[in-house]
């Protein structure tokens, strides 16, 4: 709370799942569609485990190196996946400019169960969209996920296993 007071962000503390009946882990995709809704620009969930090892930095520079073309430059080590979800770019942008993210999470090159998986749901940025891509993302991420309630990671790998197919690398 501390360093949401700093930066000037709304703090929500997830207590409560919406599904008791599936694992705490599976709780962030129902809260986070219900932030959706609250009409956010952008969310970012946090998992209870989270350190923030560099609290003068705000989320809105982290951003920026993923939504703002000039910031390519950034000194931040971060890495996109490079997937774009079908109706993310904006429309009115040149086919040479980068796609605008609307989800922005860890990249593990070395991966956590194998190096092929290589996607951190523990902390992740989303664009807000009640309607849209982000809406749409959750949903199905939601949907997808229930195929793996006694996978030892959980929701990360109903996002690992849908995102595949669009050849996650």
């Amino acid at each position: 709370n501390d360093y949401a007071s700093r930066h000037r962000l709304d703090f929500f503390l997830a207590t409560t799942s919406i599904e008791p009946t599936l694992k705490p882990a599976f709780a962030k995709l129902g809260q986070v569609y219900r932030l959706l809704r609250m009409g956010y620009e952008w969310i970012w969930w946090i998992d209870c485990d989270t350190i923030i090892l560099q609290p003068e930095l705000s989320p809105l520079d982290i951003l920026s190196a993923f939504t703002d073309p000039s910031k390519s430059g950034t000194p931040f080590s971060l890495r996109s996946s490079g997937v774009v979800r079908p109706g993310t770019r904006d429309r009115s942008a040149s086919p040479t400019d980068p796609p605008a993210a609307s989800l922005v999470m860890g990249w593990e090159v070395w991966g956590w169960v194998e190096q092929s998986h290589p996607l951190n749901t523990g902390s992740f940025f989303l664009r807000g969209s009640a309607e849209g891509d982000s809406a749409r993302l959750m949903r199905e991420w939601s949907s997808h996920s229930l195929k793996f309630v006694h996978h030892m990671l959980w929701e990360q790998q109903g996002l690992f296993d849908m995102l595949r197919e669009e050849k996650v690398p």
